[in-house]
């Protein structure tokens, strides 16, 4: 007998399956409401055009603030590549520029200024920026984790709604309960909703004066970076003027045609006689001093520095001279309109930079033809004529003529 008791007695629930269960079973309940919601508006309340807003807005935000701090780190790796490159190059120059060239102390504490210029920069735009804006990120998933919070309390809501009328209409006994749940349900929906009107705004308009500020402090830093730049390279390009002249002074010839004359005299014994009349037509360097220091085309020196000569030594040009052929002006006949590709009108005014490329006003008329040779043709760049020439030109300074 006792055992048949024993036997017969129910199982004993176990409190944590029961709760797992509940759990489960909610979480059904809120996705089959969802659905709901999706696919039936009846009750009028489910898409609440104020809640989207803030929902849209609070999205296009944490999406922009993500791009800000991707691209600032990708700026800060690129700065840090631009720093070493600078640094390696300051090293090769120092090592070039003799210690006793003139001004050798003041050119290598440039160029060790402009390493601690690069690393100033970094130390303040990561400091002052990178972290802000990550610290600035940071707030977004603990407002999100509020607004879900908001969206399950608003399924919980429209469950309860729907179990009432259900009730109602089929006068069960559970209709007092069942609208005690929705009461509750509603009272924790009002507290939510105000609770993400009141946020989500509040962050939404913040953005404004964050980014204003950080902003401004960014560009703030950019701007004292590139005239300290700016200063060393000036610094850099006098000290490269002064060894310029220094290298063109008659002490410093005379030691060239020093050191010419020794290795002639080393090899003069190698010269063959019939050089030695070619030699009778070379100028005495006593008679002219300059003649032992080969010619050179002063402008064509990439010093950093512009050196003019007399104001009458200048070459004018002559107004009336032709415009050399492939010039504005030149007389390069017009296409075949057979080879014209396309016509394309200027939307802004482009200043060739090289020989081969087109200078025009923003309006002008471009003829689009093949490039010459295929190999030529690159991304972005166009080949045309305008204006009496031929060259390639940037296609985004134009569109496409609708009438052409």
């Amino acid at each position: 007998p006792n055992l048949s008791n024993k036997m017969s007695a129910p199982p004993e629930e176990d409190p944590g399956k029961k709760s797992l269960l509940t759990k489960a079973g909610k979480t059904l309940a809120r996705k089959r409401e969802k659905l709901k919601q999706k696919y039936s508006k009846a009750d009028g309340a489910h898409g609440d055009e104020e809640i989207a807003v803030l929902k849209a807005n609070f999205e296009k935000q944490q999406t922009q603030a993500h791009r800000v701090v991707k691209d600032i780190q990708k700026y800060m790796k690129a700065l840090e590549g631009l720093a070493q490159a600078s640094k390696s190059l300051g090293d090769s120059i120092k090592t070039v520029y003799e210690p006793d060239w003139p001004g050798s102390n003041k050119t290598y504490n440039s160029i060790t200024g402009m390493d601690t210029t690069f690393q100033d920069l970094r130390e303040k735009l990561n400091d002052q920026f990178a972290e802000p804006m990550k610290s600035y990120l940071g707030q977004f998933p603990d407002i999100k984790k509020r607004v879900d919070k908001r969206d399950r309390r608003q399924l919980d809501h429209d469950r309860c709604k729907r179990a009432v009328l259900t009730a109602r209409q089929k006068a069960s006994k559970k209709v007092n309960e069942l609208e005690d749940q929705f009461v509750n349900a509603q009272a924790e929906l009002e507290q939510m909703n105000n609770e993400v009107f009141e946020v989500l705004p509040t962050f939404y308009d913040g953005r404004v004066t964050f980014y204003g500020q950080h902003f401004q402090t960014m560009f703030g830093m950019l701007s004292s970076f590139h005239e300290t730049c700016a200063g060393t390279a000036n610094d850099l390009a006098n000290a490269m003027d002064e060894l310029f002249f220094e290298g063109s002074s008659p002490d410093t010839q005379q030691r060239i045609r020093a050191t010419a004359a020794e290795q002639d005299r080393k090899v003069g014994e190698n010269i063959k006689p019939e050089e030695i009349e070619e030699l009778k037509d070379v100028p005495d360097p006593a008679e002219d001093p300059l003649s032992a220091v080969p010619s050179m085309d002063i402008n064509s020196l990439d010093v950093g520095v512009v050196i003019t000569t007399k104001e009458q030594d200048r070459v004018e040009p002559d107004p009336e001279a032709p415009a050399p052929a492939g010039e504005a002006g030149g007389d390069v006949p017009p296409p075949d309109p057979a080879a014209v590709i396309e016509k394309r009108l200027a939307t802004h005014p482009y200043d060739g930079q090289d020989d081969d490329e087109l200078t025009f006003p923003m309006g002008a008329e471009i003829l689009v033809l093949p490039f010459p040779d295929p190999e030529d043709a690159e991304d972005g760049w166009l080949y045309g004529f305008t204006s009496g020439k031929e060259g390639v030109f940037p296609a985004n300074f134009t569109t496409l003529d609708s009438n052409g």
